[in-house]
């Protein structure tokens, strides 16, 4: 039980009940996590393990729902999706079918569409269903690190040539289990502010900074090997959020101001910077040949810049329908004139552009609905009165979503997991935050809605309790308040 699970029980009076154990939902979830990075090897009929242990987890909660057995799920308030992030999802989706009915392969696109379906239907639904607490939340983000482990060990392998991960590329870019270098980029990138988080309830030992400044440099060093600027550019950006963010709420100048701590990470940074400088690590290779002006990576940057250049100069033929997914690709002599692969990588990317392409506008507002609201519910969770567990973790969110929206500028990325994966830590600590307001409001009756925050009745949102009723006669008052 976490800190915030205990002030609850004070809070309404209730008893503190010992933790259940991790459900077999849980569990499922948590193997999943683990196996999230390596869908190209881990598969059967072309579906990833991942993908299957989800599935068997959804059906694990859909059966637990249907025999009431509910004390290891999340209660029904936490589990309902946000209207405004429903609409959102409507938007994308209903974009998305009117596209693949005009697409040249509506088979190819209903596929595709389908799992979005699964993703922002059914996946992000699960993650809110199997964490009734942030101890369950907790537990899946240990597994996201662990496949973050799993997935530095394989860039490591390919790097020094101990296992060809891939096929051999003139470069030399590692790709671990994915099918292009820049996807395991953004999944650094993705990752690097949860491997940063430290829980203020958590007990911690004195050498717990050590491991997380290790499996730091761990995953810089891995990022390099895949050759992604783009990559290095988000993961920075996303640090630098959460770095912001976690310094100004929750002390972090103060832990780091230990002369021995800044002794160690200032040494360690520029070991690190001299040890990149003289080697010949991708990234280093490809920035040096940019700046150059090898013909090769300006070649590259030159075609991402004219379909971009491209979509954007037709915008208005994607007003009401697109390409349909996954049928942005196709030759410059098409009949239709569409956008077109002129590079090995192929196609759009750029995530937005490419969501207008193949969705068209009405799936690009679904999905900027959906990002812009989860960034401001969890940039109100990060100040107070959030509990400081749920800064800590919303402080790691918004950075790993922020890192997300900016690789999404220059890769198609919305069809990663991993890119929705802050989106389900938000929905899952949005749903917590207010689920425990809400409970406590209606334990202390009046004297419950004197701060603003989710799920109040004070700030009058469309998701918030409705606020105590007048009471003139002061009858309330003379009343006792339960659970004090």
């Amino acid at each position: 039980m976490t800190a915030a699970d205990a002030r609850l029980a004070v809070d309404t009076g209730a008893t503190a009940a010992p933790p259940l154990r991790p459900g077999r939902a849980l569990r499922l979830c948590y193997l999943a996590m683990v196996t999230l990075s390596v869908n190209q090897v881990l598969d059967i009929a072309d579906t990833p393990v991942s993908d299957l242990l989800f599935i068997l987890a959804a059906g694990v909660v859909g059966i637990d729902l249907l025999q009431g057995r509910t004390s290891r799920l999340a209660p029904a308030g936490q589990r309902r999706t946000p209207p405004v992030v429903l609409v959102g999802v409507l938007l994308l989706l209903t974009s998305g079918v009117l596209s693949s009915l005009w697409s040249l392969n509506p088979a190819l696109s209903m596929a595709s569409l389908l799992r979005f379906l699964w993703t922002t239907m059914v996946w992000l639904w699960l993650m809110r269903a199997v964490c009734k607490t942030r101890v369950e939340l907790l537990h899946l983000v240990r597994g996201f690190k662990i496949t973050l482990l799993i997935s530095c060990g394989a860039a490591l392998a390919g790097q020094f040539g101990l296992v060809a991960m891939a096929a051999d590329n003139w470069e030399r870019r590692q790709q671990g289990f994915y099918a292009h270098p820049n996807d395991l980029a953004g999944l650094f990138a993705v990752g690097l502010p949860f491997v940063l988080l430290s829980v203020p309830s958590q007990t911690t030992r004195g050498n717990d900074w050590l491991k997380r400044l290790a499996f730091v440099g761990l995953i810089a060093f891995c990022i390099t090997t895949t050759g992604s600027m783009t990559g290095i550019a988000s993961m920075a950006i996303g640090a630098a959020v959460f770095g912001t963010f976690r310094a100004s709420r929750f002390g972090t100048a103060r832990a780091w101001s230990h002369p021995l701590r800044t002794s160690i990470l200032a040494i360690v940074c520029v070991a690190g910077l001299v040890a990149l400088a003289g080697s010949d690590l991708p990234a280093l290779e490809r920035l040096t040949r940019l700046l150059e002006g090898d013909s090769y990576v300006q070649g590259s940057v030159d075609a991402r810049s004219d379909l971009n250049a491209y979509v954007i100069d037709n915008f208005d033929d994607y007003l009401v329908i697109g390409t349909g997914p996954s049928v942005g690709e196709v030759s410059p002599d098409s009949e239709l004139g569409y956008a077109v692969s002129t590079t090995a990588s192929g196609g759009v990317h750029n995530l937005y552009l490419k969501t207008l392409l193949e969705f068209g506008l009405l799936g690009l507002v679904g999905l900027a609905v959906i990002l812009v609201t989860l960034a401001r519910r969890c940039a109100r969770l990060v100040r107070p009165p959030s509990d400081p567990d749920s800064q800590a973790l919303a402080a790691a969110c918004l950075g790993s979503l922020a890192a997300a929206m900016v690789f999404g500028f220059f890769s198609p990325i919305a069809y990663q997991r991993y890119f929705w994966l802050p989106a389900g830590f938000i929905g899952v600590l949005w749903a917590i935050e207010r689920h425990e307001r809400r409970a406590r409001q209606r334990a202390l009756g009046p004297l419950g809605n004197g701060r603003r925050g989710p799920g109040n009745g004070n700030g009058n949102r469309p998701d918030d309790p409705d606020p105590a009723p007048p009471d003139p006669l002061g009858i309330t008052a003379q009343m006792p308040v339960v659970g004090r």
